[in-house]
């Protein structure tokens, strides 16, 4: 622990040491009170000796040397002030007692939340059925805590199958039990699972299957916001795509679903099979192509290739690109043909 010159420790107890001095005694002072107060009047030979104070409220106060270290605040009006904002801090209307709001009676005064800013007071309100709740002033005036919560699970389930029966329909669900009868219901799907769901869940719409639809990929599922066999995820990076690179794009996603049927789901220069959604043990090898690349994503400008040839093809006219690939063959050919004539000779 430090010690200080002086009669105060650091938690400002008193200590028996044998001198104290003015010096000692203004170290302290303005460091517990953090240069609050005036000692320019202050003059003592030993620690009970009465000494004058300015205080930066009150004026001129006299205290002895002991009394002064002591006090919490320096100042003894200081103090009194204080306690008198803890009494008005900690008062209540009485006149709140006993008023009815919605379906509580205020019974009494609880105390204070533990807010530091603004701190609301906190009464104990007796419920119509019997039950004990707590709440604030506010959220009672303003009727923004009506009881104690339990009338609002009852009312949810009695008004739950009010006009439903049993093997009422719910999208993919049928009802198995009175909905009335328990918080969760036993419903059947049309997938033939069973499940206990939540009859507020069911009533308002939040479910509709036992979650068999997660199972769905493409446009069986309810979620898809793609067109056909074309996801929404290929067409958005097509467009971004297109974008970037400051190309026009002016087709739209019911365009090229078309054109994909025209060209009989196969790529245009090879004839291959094209595949645009992925599935199981499949991959996507359809690749949207631009015939003339000095021109955009435009109608009459488009057409299905397979990716790997649309890799081959790169920025090239489809024409010339055709021209190099019939060069390729007919040297590959003449070259089997030299090979096979050599092998022969």
């Amino acid at each position: 622990m430090e010690t200080y010159p002086c009669c105060i420790q650091k938690d400002y107890k008193m200590t028996k040491i044998q001198k104290f001095t003015l010096e000692n005694f203004l170290e302290i002072a303005n460091k517990k009170f953090d240069n609050k107060f005036d000692y320019s009047l202050v003059e003592f030979r030993v620690k009970s000796d009465k000494i004058k104070i300015i205080c930066p409220e009150h004026g001129e106060i006299t205290q002895s040397v002991t009394q002064h270290l002591l006090y919490k605040y320096g100042c003894g009006k200081c103090s009194n002030k204080y306690k008198n904002k803890l009494q008005k801090m900690f008062s209540y209307d009485e006149n709140f007692i006993g008023q009815k709001f919605e379906k509580g009676t205020v019974k009494s005064f609880y105390g204070y939340n533990n807010r530091k800013v603004r701190s609301e007071q906190i009464y104990e309100v007796l419920c119509e059925c019997g039950n004990i709740y707590y709440a604030t002033k506010s959220q009672l005036t303003h009727c923004l805590k009506k009881d104690c919560g339990k009338h609002q699970k009852e009312n949810r389930i009695n008004n739950m199958g009010a006009n439903y029966d049993i093997f009422h329909k719910f999208g993919m669900l049928s009802l198995l039990d009175d909905p009335k009868s328990n918080y969760y219901t036993k419903c059947i799907c049309d997938c033939g699972e069973q499940v206990y769901l939540l009859s507020k869940d069911i009533e308002c719409g939040k479910k509709e299957n036992c979650g068999c639809s997660k199972k769905f990929r493409g446009k069986d599922n309810k979620l898809y916001k793609g067109y056909e066999d074309i996801s929404s995820t290929f067409w958005t990076r097509v467009k971004h795509n297109a974008t970037n690179r400051n190309i026009d794009f002016t087709i739209s996603i019911e365009y090229i679903w078309n054109l994909f049927i025209e060209q009989d789901k196969k790529c245009v220069l090879s004839g291959l099979p094209l595949c645009i959604c992925r599935s199981k043990g499949n991959h996507s090898t359809a690749s949207l192509d631009r015939i003339d690349s000095n021109v955009g994503y435009i109608p009459g400008n488009v057409q299905w290739v397979h990716k790997s040839v649309n890799k081959i093809k790169s920025d090239f006219v489809e024409e010339r690109f055709i021209e190099l690939c019939c060069k390729i063959c007919d040297f590959t050919r003449n070259k089997e043909n030299l090979e096979i004539i050599s092998s022969v000779v």
